[in-house]
């Protein structure tokens, strides 16, 4: 019997990097992601992204970006599509 490996696209990746970081993923998920950042750097500047968010205002989590103030995230998303937008036509 062939195991299928579990595969994570960017698009799941946004919607579960919290739940990453917090530790609150599937090991076999966390494994499948980890392959997709070694593979993936727009995901990869994603990830550092929130990281330094975290560090920036002390929280995770989607409930905590509410509490942020709209020109930070907006600054955040700025800068996400910018870098998606370079690594696309470069």
């Amino acid at each position: 019997m062939r195991i299928r490996r579990r595969t994570v696209i960017c698009q799941q990746w946004t919607e579960m990097v919290t739940d990453y970081l917090d530790g609150a993923l599937p090991r076999g998920l966390v494994r499948a992601v980890d392959r997709h950042l070694a593979a993936c750097p727009h995901c990869t500047e994603y990830l550092a992204q929130i990281r330094r968010t975290i560090e920036v205002t002390g929280r995770s989590g989607l409930d905590d970006a509410a509490a942020m103030p709209d020109d930070l995230l907006d600054a955040l998303q700025r800068a996400f599509d910018e870098f998606r937008a370079e690594e696309s036509s470069g």
